[in-house]
This record gives C-alpha cells, structure tokens and sequence, in this order.
C-alpha cells in the first residue's frame, strides 16, 4: 500500500478504481459504469466539483468531531492529500476520511472512516442501515487497508447524526475486486463495457 503527495492524487486516482467509484461498477454510483469508464479512458473529462461535493469536504472535520461525541470510539481525520493503492491490485485505491479504534476490539481494535453529508432526501438510506453505495465504498477501503471493520457516519439535512459500524465482508471483496479487475480490463483494453439505457450514458457517448 503507497502513499502520495495531493499534487500527484488527482493524476494517480486517473490510474485506478477509487473506492467512491466502486458502487459505479455496480450501478448504484453517482456515474455509470460506461461514464466511468469514459473518464478512466479520457474520453471524457473528469466532472467538475460541484456545490454538494465542496460543502461535503468542508463539514468533514466537523463530522468528525460529532463522532467523536456521540461514540466511544478514538477518531482521528485522514490527510486528504493521500491515495492509497492496493499491493496485490493496484488498480484499486482509496482515500479514507479517517481512522477509528475501540480498545474493545482486541486484535483489530483500527477501522475506516467514512464521512457523509447528506440531505433530506436521503434520510430514509441512513434511517435503515448503511447506504449500498457506501458500503461497497467501505468494503473497498477494508480490502485497501486491510482492516476488518469500519464506522459510515452520515449528517443528515445538516444537523441529524447517523452512524453504523460495517465488518469486512470477504465474499463481497472477492466478487468486488474480479469485478473491478473486469472492468480495468474494459479501460486499458479502451473497449467500451455494456451500456445501459441512462440518459447519463446516451449523453456521455454523444459527448465522445
């Protein structure tokens, strides 16, 4: 596993799945498996950050320090400015939010951190459990890290703290990563994988 500078994370991100990007592979990303795909090749550039992503990134620190309140667990911020790559895939990274400990846990008592500002509209995601989409994210830091645990903390309409502690699942790692390797493949092949009806996807190949 191997660390970076900030200069560089945006280059290296370009050259790997980032765990943000995993549940794209499997249609519940914010993206679709073919823009993912476009951007990874350069077809298309990458998206631009909008408002919801620059708020997000400015509230985390102070998730952070709600979790710190509500739980019993040690919570300390990751450096943003890191992209770890996995040693047996290096196509496949990460960035955490952060690290949690829980002395209770006797021989992995160190885990992932996820941070989520989310809104009104997906309160009902975080009601229930862990959203899909974060939790193949923190699967993919687990299998990164090799950790065997981790905490998603969502704020939710800005002033509602959810959070779960999610453990390492190894079936969905395995299924995971040869999905990935099957889409790496897809991308330094530069063979476009199957498209779906979106109107996300006609537009990105209208844009190529």
């Amino acid at each position: 596993m191997s660390t970076i500078d900030r200069t560089q994370w945006h280059a290296e991100r370009a050259k790997a799945i980032g765990a943000s990007e995993i549940a794209s592979i499997f249609g519940v990303g914010f993206q679709t498996p073919y823009e993912l795909w476009a951007r990874k090749t350069g077809h298309l550039a990458p998206p631009d950050e909008n408002e919801a992503m620059e708020i997000g990134t400015l509230l985390q620190t102070p998730i952070c320090e709600l979790v710190r309140r509500r739980t019993t667990f040690t919570v300390t911020e990751a450096p943003q400015d890191t992209f770890l790559r996995s040693d047996i895939t290096p196509f496949i990274g990460c960035t955490p939010d952060g690290r949690v400990f829980d002395p209770s846990r006797e021989e992995d008592g160190i885990g992932v951190l996820e941070i989520k500002n989310a809104g009104h509209f997906f309160g009902k995601e975080w009601e229930e459990g862990i959203p899909l989409g974060t939790q193949c994210q923190i699967q993919c830091q687990l299998y990164v890290t090799g950790y065997r645990w981790g905490v998603a903390a969502g704020l939710i309409g800005g002033n509602k703290l959810r959070w779960h502690v999610i453990e390492r699942d190894e079936a969905f790692i395995a299924f995971m990563v040869e999905k990935v390797r099957e889409f790496w493949w897809h991308v330094t092949e530069d063979i476009a994988p199957p498209v779906d009806g979106s109107d996300a996807t006609r537009r990105a190949i209208h844009e190529i």
